[in-house]
């Protein structure tokens, strides 16, 4: 885990660490497991999209804690449910802002190739384009 030391500790305008795996002392949080909770009472609502990506900023600014690595991590697990075309979010952006004050972690079983992370699989999984923003992969 020297790796997210040093990594952590460059001047980059990003800060992402992507793994397979869950990193010791790092709490994730189940952002599918949150969001699907909140978005039951606004389902059917036309303001869905606004109401869901105010939501789902509060989680996120709510599940920003200290950690061993830095004074400021977001732990992601489970977080498909981004992908949704509903949400209308892009998460490329998304992920590039927070992490520009937020060390983030994503925990991820999908494929990553070449600045390309694959949900699920690369056959048939979305893409979350990582290659403008600094990041590492363990």
């Amino acid at each position: 885990m020297e790796d997210i030391h040093r990594y952590i500790q460059q001047s980059t305008r990003n800060k992402i660490i992507i793994s397979k795996l869950e990193v010791p002392e790092i709490n994730y949080l189940d952002i599918g497991l949150e969001l699907s909770r909140k978005f039951v009472p606004i389902l059917g609502s036309p303001r869905f999209v606004l109401e869901a990506r105010d939501l789902i900023q509060e989680i996120f600014q709510n599940g920003v804690k200290r950690s061993h690595y830095d004074k400021n991590t977001l732990a992601l697990k489970n977080f498909g449910i981004l992908l949704e075309p509903s949400l209308k979010l892009n998460l490329d952006q998304l992920f590039d802002e927070i992490s520009k004050n937020t060390s983030l972690f994503i925990l991820s079983e999908g494929t990553y190739d070449n600045g390309i992370l694959y949900f699920l699989s690369k056959a048939i999984g979305k893409q979350i384009n990582f290659k403008n923003i600094s990041h590492i992969t363990i």
